[in-house]
């Protein structure tokens, strides 16, 4: 039997299958760090809003051009750009190689 909108799909685990995979990837945002907690569940909503949209294009294509779509490279540019951050934020990513360079310049610094 077919389960309805709040089952969230077409088959009655779904909707429990979609709750475990929320709560594994806010759990994961939230062990690497991400902080506050509800930009882990911002981050969330943005994995799967863009994962189910990545499907809706396969299964009902549009004309984007000469080339396939490559997964891989959709995947990684929106992990990337993960986990959100408040407007204005400085990206987290950006802060650490800050610090590596800084690092690496005090250990040149002490060789001389």
């Amino acid at each position: 039997m077919l389960g309805t909108v709040g089952d969230l799909g077409p088959h009655r685990h779904t909707g429990q299958a979609f709750g475990r995979l929320r709560s594994s990837v806010t759990t994961s945002f939230t062990d690497a760090g991400v902080s506050p907690p509800h930009l882990a569940e911002q981050s969330w909503y943005i994995v799967i809003t863009t994962i189910v949209s990545w499907l809706a294009v396969q299964e009902h294509p549009l004309d984007l051009g000469d080339s396939t779509p490559r997964f891989e490279l959709f995947l990684d540019a929106l992990l990337r750009g993960l986990p959100a951050q408040e407007p204005g934020a400085e990206r987290r990513a950006e802060r650490r190689a800050e610090r590596r360079a800084e690092r690496r310049a005090e250990r040149r610094a002490e060789r001389r």
